[in-house]
């Protein structure tokens, strides 16, 4: 009888980013959590040898939905799938409430 092989799906999640662009006043605040210390947790990740099958980013990338604040949240989402090496198309975005900019069409 063959052995049977064990499936795993790896997934990390990360929500509310909350990227503020150039609103962003207390950047140390974002480095202190988002810097090096992210930067070792997904490098031990990578080095325990089960790949990262998904990234799932369950909202709020951003903190008021204006297109100033997507370019650092691109930044962070790149340099993270591209540490875990995980391609493009395994990454998965649901927006959440911050990431819409509601004056934009307000009339619709």
């Amino acid at each position: 009888m063959a052995k049977e092989r064990e499936h795993r799906l790896r997934v990390l999640h990360i929500s509310d980013l909350h990227v503020r662009g150039p609103r962003e006043t207390e950047a140390w605040r974002r480095r202190r959590v988002l810097g090096e210390a992210w930067e070792r947790n997904l490098d031990e990740l990578v080095e325990d040898g089960i790949p990262i099958d998904l990234v799932c980013f369950t909202g709020d990338v951003a903190d008021h939905g204006t297109p100033e604040e997507y370019g650092p949240a691109t930044e962070f989402v790149e340099a993270t799938i591209g540490r875990l090496h995980v391609p493009k198309e395994r990454f998965f975005v649901i927006p959440g409430n911050h990431d819409i900019h509601r004056r934009t069409n307000q009339a619709a």
